[in-house]
């Protein structure tokens, strides 16, 4: 409730800016939020209220200038506080370049005015960008260039080429997170197939052997290593069924395996994956390599 005397303030007078002499609100104007010393009444004319009769503070702009946009802002103050900001965001400097010029019909300076005003540096070598520590990702630096210099053209800010490379490192980094896993499983089940075959360990070696040295013989072994295909129990098939098609190495009685195993351990040194850490098949080129080692040795 509010108390007559505190709504009406002086006798006959004014009940504030939206009141009337007895204390009733005048036609049309909201009723009072608050009351005290003859101050009753909506928050007064002007600022962030309506206008009167009720009206928005945007009412009286032409009906194309009311948008969405420009009635979320509470009042004029809002409104010419916005248009400063936007200015100051384009280098406290408007481009006009005429009413009636369409965005596709922009000259390339004009473009050009724009990406700098928006952000854009003066030449591609403004980037700054390097891939995330341990991600492993090696740039080729002709293609990052080529990269920058096609972001450059397209208008794109440091922000916004910072924000698409490093989308693109975290996608790298996943796939290359699948593939191992789907390697290591790859390697997993080939093992586990080898061994329900041929449960003794030695003659699975030999097995394997057999089938490294016909996929050698045949030029095929680093096709099926690029292909990520060096842990596949259908690449060792192939092998064996190859197998029978070349001739052993005639070194003598007892000499023809340790020889197979020294051409393996030979062809491995010279496989791409042996030379490059990061080769998705360098982990199993060297754990082959260290098996092949103490095969070799075996009997010294």
């Amino acid at each position: 409730m509010v108390d007559d005397g505190a709504t009406r303030g002086t006798a006959g007078g004014p009940a504030g800016d939206g009141g009337t002499g007895d204390g009733q609100a005048a036609p049309g104007a909201p009723p009072p939020l608050i009351s005290g010393d003859g101050g009753g009444g909506a928050a007064g004319a002007g600022g962030d209220s309506p206008g009167a009769g009720g009206e928005p503070w945007f009412s009286r702009f032409p009906e194309d200038l009311q948008t969405e946009k420009v009635k979320r802002l509470g009042s004029e103050e809002e409104l010419l506080r916005s248009y400063v900001e936007a200015q100051t965001a384009l280098g406290k400097k408007a481009l006009t370049f005429g009413e009636d010029v369409k965005l596709e019909e922009l000259t390339d300076e004009q473009r050009a005015q724009i990406y700098s005003a928006l952000g854009r540096p003066e030449a591609p070598d403004g980037y700054e960008w390097s891939p995330p520590e341990g991600s492993g990702i090696e740039l080729n630096e002709d293609a990052f260039k080529a990269a920058l210099a096609k972001f450059h053209e397209a208008g794109m800010t440091p922000q916004q080429v910072s924000t698409a490379l490093d989308t693109y490192a975290e996608a790298l980094q996943t796939m290359a997170g699948d593939q191992v896993q789907a390697r290591v499983q790859m390697r997993q089940d080939t093992l586990a197939a080898l061994e329900e075959k041929f449960p003794d360990q030695q003659e699975r070696d030999q097995q394997l052997v057999a089938a490294n040295r016909a996929l050698r013989h045949y030029n095929l072994t680093d096709d099926i290593i690029a292909a990520g295909m060096g842990d596949s129990l259908a690449a060792i098939e192939l092998g064996l069924k190859l197998a029978p098609t070349i001739r052993e190495p005639d070194a003598g009685p007892g000499s023809g395996r340790p020889q197979s195993v020294q051409e393996r351990i030979d062809a491995l040194k010279e496989s791409p994956a042996w030379r490059d850490g990061r080769h998705a098949d360098h982990d199993r080129v060297w754990n082959e390599y260290v098996r092949l080692q103490q095969q070799l040795h075996a009997n010294e």
